[in-house]
């Protein structure tokens, strides 16, 4: 099934322009995922008794216009099937108009919780309609390659606090994305794609180090932990 819910814009979920923040937007997603997720069972309540979860592995967002305070957006996703390791997963964000503001597609991961190993899915997605629609022009995620910055410095430097937290006991990839976001250089216009791949954990007492690079119109980002880098990414303007 394509799932669907309503959601109104709150001015929590909002940056100084109150416009929908990119941290709030993929708060959103992972909302209505998890929803869908929930109805056959294999929520993150559902599987964390069987010792497995799902964590986000690649994500792309297109965006044409991020939805303003006050408005009622309907959030859709749908899955695009499994290949033994990866779930695939699509999103858009539709005005009231039925204008599509934000589409994406996702990767995801189910990990053994405790040995935070990738696992196999086996039947975890049997019950699952699958549609093989993608909201994209990307329906599959090639090697994210990213400048060389051994001589950048880092941007910043952050300590994971513990409201970066969620309940897979790591730091949520909304997390990231806000620290991407607080990193963009505002000079830049309007944000068209976000292109982002979580290849490692972040845990409680770590340090996050934060590096930008421009590059042929594009502007990377590199973002490492204590042991290794955990999240690369790409924005197109």
């Amino acid at each position: 099934m394509i799932f669907e819910e309503s959601y109104k814009i709150f001015s929590l979920l909002c940056d100084a322009d109150d416009k929908l923040s990119l941290w709030g937007m993929a708060r959103l997603m992972q909302e209505v995922a998890e929803h869908h997720t929930s109805l056959t069972h294999i929520g993150f309540a559902d599987l964390i008794k069987d010792n497995k979860a799902w964590v986000l592995s690649r994500m792309y967002y297109c965006i044409s216009r991020l939805p303003s305070v006050g408005e009622t957006v309907t959030l859709k996703t749908w899955s695009r099937g499994t290949n033994g390791l990866f779930a695939f997963r699509d999103y858009q964000i539709i005005d009231e108009a039925g204008i599509v503001l934000v589409s994406a597609t996702s990767d995801w991961v189910l990990i053994d919780f405790e040995k935070r190993r990738a696992c196999r899915m086996y039947d975890v997605m049997d019950k699952y309609e699958h549609h093989q629609i993608c909201a994209t022009d990307k329906d599959h995620f090639d090697k994210l390659i990213v400048p060389n910055i051994d001589n950048i410095e880092p941007l910043t430097c952050v300590q994971v606090r513990e409201s970066m937290i969620d309940h897979t006991q790591h730091v949520n990839n909304a997390e990231y994305i806000r620290l991407i976001d607080d990193s963009i250089n505002k000079n830049f216009e309007h944000l068209k794609t976000l292109e982002i791949v979580f290849s490692n954990e972040t845990h409680r007492q770590e340090e996050m180090r934060i590096f930008r690079i421009q590059d042929n119109g594009s502007v990377f980002f590199q973002i490492s932990n204590s042991r290794e880098v955990a999240v690369t990414a790409k924005a197109t303007f």
